[in-house]
């Protein structure tokens, strides 16, 4: 809908991205490092699809206007840039993969097959958001403007 036409109603919006991200933590993780799955493979697929559907929903909570396919590239760089980083071997990112949270977020292990997965996921995010923001979003014309 065009900008003129249409409102997102940013709370109930936030909210929802919210549930959203409390949500896909615990799933993502779970898929990830769960051993009842018992397929590496697939948990890496998952977990990175999670990943990046985590990451557009907190890039969207910030800012909740931004345009989805700017999420989703921007999300899909920063990620790639972030496994690109695994290949450094600086001091302080050691340290900081050194702790779970630093393992968790830049990963360890460069890994090129880790790049579908990451567009798939961002993919995946943008069709959530799309439909997230059609539920949140009313026309003007509602509104009284």
């Amino acid at each position: 809908m065009p900008a003129q036409s249409a409102e997102l109603r940013t709370k109930p919006y936030r909210i929802a991205l919210l549930v959203g991200i409390v949500c896909i933590i615990p799933l993502g993780y779970g898929v990830r490092f769960s051993s009842a799955l018992n397929a590496p493979l697939l948990q890496d697929i998952a977990g990175a699809v999670c990943y990046q559907m985590l990451w557009m929903m907190i890039v969207a909570f910030i800012r909740p206007k931004l345009s989805l396919a700017k999420c989703a590239v921007g999300v899909f760089i920063a990620s790639s840039a972030i496994e690109f980083l695994q290949l450094c071997k600086l001091p302080f990112l050691l340290a900081l993969r050194a702790t779970w949270l630093g393992r968790v977020i830049l990963g360890t292990t460069f890994l090129w097959a880790d790049f579908p997965p990451y567009a798939l996921g961002c993919v995946f995010g943008w069709v959530t958001l799309s439909a997230l923001r059609k539920r949140f979003t009313r026309p003007l014309a509602a509104t009284g403007r």
